[in-house]
This record gives structure tokens, C-alpha cells and sequence, in this order.
């Protein structure tokens, strides 16, 4: 008889099946919460990685580029605090047009991205066709009578872009040195211009800032800069060339 009422005894009830089915889905749902946590996290810093790549990537392409500017072109250089615009001896991105180095007109500037809420920032070529004019035409604009232009190509060089800022240096002139010269150890001043006017030449250097969006960032952002510094002839700073806004001792 004892035995049979030991039988009769085994298993769970039904109120303990419920509990512990609970208790279950509670620890599935948080492992899975968890783990569908990290793996968002893990594909965000992917696309961040390979964002920041592209960034870091065509930021020392275009100061390559800025390097191989056309010295005699230095009056046809033109830009803004978000995109600039000049002619270079380099080699075509658009393989239709060859693979040896040649004169292009290049621009860079950020365009909305139709596929997510960054900016692309991207380059446009165009192969030139015609000498360069030996000065700036009096009316201060060069067009397609002046300068012959081919096809545009246009390429994409990053994406998740928030904005692209440009930033002009030009070295302020010295005064009177003396006899004895200028202390060595003096810190070069500098003019600064978010506005990069045509005719006003070729600046010491431009400083480029790429602002990536960054969701892991406490600023939602990450920038990258770089100092373009012109390797070959520059244009002095002058009352006639630039308007001095802002010196920034450096």
C-alpha cells in the first residue's frame, strides 16, 4: 500500500509546471535580448569600421591630389567651407579615360546619401581638353569658352558622412626681421578663411575635417582631419588676395 501512494505522488502538478515554464521564458527572453543586443552592436561597429576606413582613406587621397595641383592653375583654385574645386596632374578614377597622369579639373563636396541619413562625400573628375588660361579672366569666372572640359564622372569615396568642413591657412607676413632676424622659436601665425575665393591663388594649406556618424560616440559623431600642405609654390598673403579674418597662432 505505501508503495502504490509513492506512485500516486510522483511528477509535477500543474501549478508547478506553469512556474517553472515562466520562470524559463523570463531567462530565454533576456538571454535573447541579450544576445540580439550584441549582435546590433557588433554590426554597428562593423559598418562604423568600415566607414572610418573609407574616411581615413580618402582623406590622404585628396591630399595626394591638392600636392599635384597645377602650379600655373593656381588662380583657377576655388572653394568654400564645404566643398572646393581645382585642377590637378593626376590619374583618372574613370579608367574610360586611360591610366597615365593627365591635367583634371576635380571637385570634392558631401551630397545627401538616398539610401541612409549620412551624407556621401564624393569626388567629381573631368578630363580638360584646352590650355589653361596663364591668368584669371577679368570678370573673375571661368566657363566652358575659357577652359574645355570632357564628360563629368562622379565617384563615391565614403558614406555615413554628417558634414565636411574646409578650413584655409595662409601665413600671416613678417615684419621688419632686424639684424638680427626673427626668433626661431616664435610660433607661425596664421590667417584662416572658411572662404576660398578664385583668383586669391594657391593658400600654405587647407585643413580638411570629415565628420562621420558615429552612434557609439557620445556625440553621436567622430571627425577626422588633415592638413593638406601645399608642396609647391604658394601665394603670399596680401591686402589684395585675402581679407584677414581671424590670426591663429599655431
Amino acid at each position: 500500500m505505501r508503495s502504490r501512494k509513492l506512485q500516486q505522488n510522483d511528477g509535477f502538478t500543474l501549478a508547478e509546471l506553469l512556474v517553472a515554464s515562466t520562470v524559463l521564458a523570463i531567462v530565454l527572453g533576456t538571454v535573447y535580448t541579450a544576445f540580439s543586443s550584441s549582435v546590433s552592436m557588433w554590426k554597428i561597429g562593423e559598418a562604423n569600421i568600415a566607414a572610418f576606413q573609407d574616411a581615413r582613406t580618402s582623406l590622404d587621397f585628396v591630399t595626394r591630389e591638392l600636392q599635384n595641383m597645377v602650379p600655373g592653375a593656381a588662380h583657377l583654385f576655388v572653394g568654400d567651407d564645404t566643398e572646393f574645386e581645382f585642377y590637378a596632374v593626376t590619374r583618372p578614377m574613370n579608367v574610360e579615360d586611360g591610366a597615365e597622369p593627365r591635367v583634371l579639373w576635380i571637385k570634392y563636396r558631401v551630397k545627401n546619401d538616398p539610401k541612409s541619413e549620412g551624407k556621401l562625400f564624393i569626388r567629381e573628375e573631368r578630363p580638360v581638353e584646352s590650355p589653361l588660361p596663364s591668368k584669371a579672366p577679368e570678370d573673375g569666372k571661368v566657363d566652358d569658352t575659357i577652359v574645355k572640359l570632357g564628360s563629368e564622372s562622379q565617384f563615391e569615396l565614403a558614406a555615413g558622412v554628417k558634414k565636411l568642413e574646409l578650413h584655409y591657412y595662409w601665413v600671416q607676413p613678417k615684419e621688419d626681421e632686424g639684424l638680427l632676424g626673427a626668433d626661431p622659436g616664435a610660433p607661425a601665425e596664421f590667417v584662416i578663411r572658411d572662404e576660398h575665393e578664385e583668383g586669391a591663388g594657391i593658400p600654405q594649406a587647407i585643413r580638411i575635417d570629415l565628420i562621420m556618424i558615429d552612434p557609439n560616440a557620445e556625440k553621436g559623431e567622430t571627425k577626422f582631419s588633415t592638413y593638406a600642405v601645399m608642396h609647391g609654390p604658394t601665394t603670399k598673403l596680401t591686402e589684395t588676395s585675402v581679407d584677414a579674418e581671424a590670426v591663429v597662432p599655431q
